[in-house]
Order: C-alpha cells, then structure tokens, then sequence
C-alpha cells in the first residue's frame, strides 16, 4: 500500500459517522467519551443500546488494545473496531486479541482517494457489560431525574451509588437500559458544573 493513502483516525471516523448518522434512527455520537480508565474513540447512544467504537487507523498500534476492550467490555452493549488496510492485511494477529463478539469495520482507500467503508464482521450483544457499570455513566442530576421519574423516593441522602442501586433494584433490565439511553441522549452538557463524575 502506498503511504500517500495511508488514512488517518480523522479520515476514518467521518465515513463511519456518516454511515450512523444517515440512519433513521434517533442517535448520539460521543467522541473522546470517559468509560472507566478508556477514553473511548466514540461512544455511541441509541434509544436501546449503548455502542462502543475504537479506531485503529494504519498509523496506529495494537499496544492498548486489550485493556481498552477490557474498559469497552464493562460498559458497552455492543463494540465495533474500526480498522485501515494496514490492520486488514494483519487479521490473524487482530483475531487473537479481538473477543469474537466485537465487530469489524474496514475503511481503505482507492487509488483515486475514495474511501470505502467495509463491515468485515457484526457485532454481537456482549456478554461482559453490566448495567450497574453503565449506571455509573450517569451524572448524579440524571440518576436523581430517574429516580423522582419513577416514583421511587426521596433522594437527598443519597450518593451516586446508592441511587443506581435503588434503580437497580426497582426497575427491570429492558426498561432500565431505556432510560440510561434517554438520559444519556438528552444530556445537556451547558449545565455542567464540573462536580459531576
């Protein structure tokens, strides 16, 4: 492959966020999104589902990777891993670190410079994500909004913790998984006072 048509992350990242972003359904996009110790490529948000997405871009390295997915794992229903050419040739050394779960995106470019974006493989649900983890993706202000919306007590007493338990506890999986993706999909970031975490 030449080095003139090496892509880099940016380059990567329009293409698959074009893809997304053309769909008809209701999405958010969270680029450089804090899960665990990972700054997260993208953190996608859909009305059921939280979607992790990394890139790998030819100039990259696949040092990180395993603690990165570890982190993805925890808190992402679903994990893509977004790859150029340089990774694409190298699919047996990939393999052995990617869990067979995560899927694959390739984007390459033609010699007259046209991406081309590739779905190697599909991600399946990942077993590894807890909703407890992704309740702790949740600013205090939004536990305390779902805790009120669903008329399950006072709040002034509790911490984060303690509030995504009493959620935990009192409302069912499918149901709770919608409202993290509601909160997290309204989440206005101008009132953001630097005391959430």
């Amino acid at each position: 492959m030449k080095s003139a048509l090496k892509l880099k992350d940016a380059d990567m990242r329009e293409i698959i966020f074009s893809h997304y972003e053309d769909s008809t359904e209701k999405l958010r996009i969270m680029e450089e999104f804090c899960i665990g110790k990972t700054r997260t490529d993208a953190f996608m948000i859909t009305e059921n589902e939280l979607i992790g997405i990394e890139f790998k871009s030819d100039k990259d390295t696949l040092d990180r990777l395993s603690r990165q997915i570890k982190d993805y794992n925890r808190f992402c229903d679903r994990n893509y891993l977004v790859i150029g050419q340089h990774f694409l040739e190298k699919q047996d050394a990939l393999h052995e670190i990617l869990p067979e779960y995560w899927g694959i995106y390739s984007v390459t470019l033609d010699e007259d410079g046209t991406k081309r974006m590739e779905l190697v493989r599909e991600a399946s649900v990942n077993p590894k994500c807890r909703i407890k983890n992704q309740l702790k993706i949740l600013w205090r202000n939004e536990l305390i909004h779902l805790v009120k919306s669903n008329n399950l007590g006072g709040v002034s007493a509790y911490n984060k913790k303690e509030l995504g338990d009493k959620l935990f506890k009192n409302i069912d999986r499918d149901r709770l998984k919608q409202l993290i993706c509601s909160e997290l999909l309204e989440r206005d970031y101008s009132i953001y006072n630097g005391n959430e975490s």
